[in-house]
């Protein structure tokens, strides 16, 4: 694992707990001081994890490198595609 998967594996745990302080009662403003987090940043992650099991977040954070890589995969292919036009045009 590289360090910044391992890194952001430790973030997603912190804001998790987070979510845990709220179900327990604790006031935002609390849990982020606790946490050492912006409340911009727990509510951004709140929304989007609040409720989520473990095996969810890994499937999303599969799916989001999924999508990333295929992002790459396409610009590759558009990249290949311009040079293939501009060598017909030339020969042409």
């Amino acid at each position: 694992m590289k360090l910044d998967d391992h890194m952001k594996k430790i973030r997603e745990e912190l804001y998790i707990n987070a979510c845990k302080d709220l179900d327990l009662g604790m006031k935002v403003s609390e849990i982020c001081k606790k946490h050492g987090i912006s409340e911009g940043a727990f509510y951004a992650w709140k929304k989007r994890f609040y409720g989520v099991s473990r095996d969810k977040i890994d499937l999303i954070r599969t799916d989001t490198n999924n999508v990333k890589n295929l992002k790459r995969k396409i610009k590759q292919q558009q990249e290949e595609i311009n040079v293939l036009k501009a060598a017909l045009k030339k020969k042409f």
